[in-house]
């Protein structure tokens, strides 16, 4: 990784993609936005990788407490392994085990009228919060 990084996280759904970004130096990421899992979705990816100058991709993998594999988890590989050969920034996968969970309790706790695809930015966040202290401290 570079010494100045730009992160853009997913938290992949087979209806919607939670958004998130941050770099190394703030290490403060913030929901951007939710996509459609569409036909357009790879496009407007690249559009935002490249309008925010995204040097590494995080992908949320959802897995078990026990950290045993679900039928999710297949599909994201998947869907990660499509995303490996569309890019050319590099990838990486990041345990995202009760991201979504954390998210609506934190918009629960906050009073914020809320739908799905705020949980699932949000989620993001969290996935990339993770993966920023796992990674880079």
């Amino acid at each position: 990784m570079a010494a100045n990084s730009n992160f853009l996280c997913l938290d992949v759904g087979r209806v919607r993609i939670g958004l998130a970004m941050a770099n190394s130096i703030s290490k403060l990421p913030s929901p951007i936005t939710t996509l459609h899992n569409d036909q357009q979705f790879l496009e407007k990816l690249k559009g935002i990788i490249e309008e925010n100058q995204i040097t590494d991709l995080v992908v949320g993998l959802p897995k078990n407490l026990d950290n045993s594999d679900t039928e999710q988890t297949i599909w994201v590989r998947e869907f990660y392994n499509l995303l490996k050969k569309s890019l050319v920034i590099p990838i990486h996968l990041e345990n995202e085990a009760l991201s979504s969970v954390r998210a609506e309790t934190e918009l629960k706790a906050i009073g914020r009228v809320y739908r799905k695809e705020d949980i699932d930015a949000l989620a993001a966040c969290f996935i990339l919060d993770d993966f920023i202290k796992n990674k880079l401290e």
